[in-house]
């Protein structure tokens, strides 16, 4: 089983010769193309960098970008451009969790708490320094506290709010 392949692969998804370079486990056939239907290798043409696995492409670099087909990332200590590790990410998640409750910051600017209440066993608690927005893109937006309720219909655009003892002004 041959390591490096350079030159002629083979034919291209248009049926044009494909050039470049092949490393891994691969085979050729007797007129010296790649053999795609075994093996897992590495394959570079021009443009693309292709991970093969038995005549499957399962990832590929393409214009700057890693792109996954099907299948697991795995890694120990990942990282985005300008970010924290995914890593550390959750470890930072999990020390929020703790018999008091969980309470999940995000950049200093909003936070997500689940923690005692005066009228219940818990309450969740969505804050934000700023704006608070919730989005239904296709639904509707319920808010209910015991029989009062406040409904907003994505169809309309009109609000129900009934079960209060109160006149709700708008404006």
């Amino acid at each position: 089983m041959k390591k490096i392949k350079t030159g002629l692969l083979g034919k291209d998804p248009r049926g044009m010769d494909e050039y470049g370079i092949a490393v891994g486990k691969i085979t050729t056939n007797t007129d010296g193309s790649l053999d795609t239907t075994q093996g897992e290798y590495v394959k570079i043409t021009s443009g693309r960098v292709s991970f093969m696995q038995n005549n499957t492409e399962v990832a590929y670099m393409s214009g700057g970008k890693l792109y996954i087909a099907n299948g697991d990332v795995e890694a120990s200590d990942f990282k985005f451009t300008g970010g924290d590790s995914i890593k550390a990410q959750l470890e930072a998640l999990a020390k929020s969790v703790n018999s008091t409750g969980f309470d999940f910051e995000i950049d200093g600017g909003g936070w997500l708490r689940i923690t005692n209440a005066s009228s219940a066993s818990h309450a969740v608690e969505l804050g934000s320094d700023g704006a608070l927005r919730l989005v239904a893109n296709s639904g509707d937006i319920f808010l209910q506290a015991g029989s009062a309720t406040i409904q907003m219909h994505h169809d309309t655009g009109k609000v129900a709010i009934s079960g209060l003892d109160v006149t709700p002004v708008f404006g």
